[in-house]
């Protein structure tokens, strides 16, 4: 179970996504755009972020850059109904960790969110050691002070 926020601006889209992954038992928080999604980062930790690239306003991609500033340690999976290469060179480049094409499809989503999910599971294992490895170091220091 995994708490993940979804950001699309169209209803019928979170609908449906939050729909999936709901069915997979994942918590879903939806936002419509980039304002809703970067208050719901200022309030919440999410274990996986999905965002549509082209929104009004600010989009998915400036999205994706707030989050390396807010959140950079959540996997980011980006999601377009108009795939280009350039779109999906640039979603790589500012480290989203997965891009999928709509229409959705339900295998393409659990299939990107269990990725997602490994990925986060491999990078909180790496904190976790380099916090002990820091403490062992400490410890040993004041051994051989």
């Amino acid at each position: 179970m995994a708490k993940i926020l979804v950001v699309d601006d169209e209803k019928n889209i979170r609908k449906l996504l939050s729909y999936i992954l709901e069915k997979e038992k994942h918590i879903v928080f939806t936002a419509a755009n980039f304002v809703e999604a970067v208050n719901s980062l200022k309030h919440s930790s999410f274990d996986v972020i999905i965002s549509d690239i082209l929104m009004p306003g600010l989009s998915g991609l400036d999205l994706l850059r707030k989050i390396q500033i807010l959140a950079p340690e959540t996997p980011v999976i980006m999601m377009t109904g108009y795939p280009t290469l350039e779109s999906a060179a640039e979603a790589v480049r500012e480290k989203a960790i997965d891009y999928i094409t709509k229409p959705v499809v339900a295998r393409d989503i659990q299939t990107a969110v269990g990725r997602a999910l490994q990925v986060k599971k491999i990078n909180d294992e790496k904190k976790r050691l380099e916090i002990e490895n820091r403490e062992y170091h400490r410890q040993l220091e004041k051994l051989i002070v």
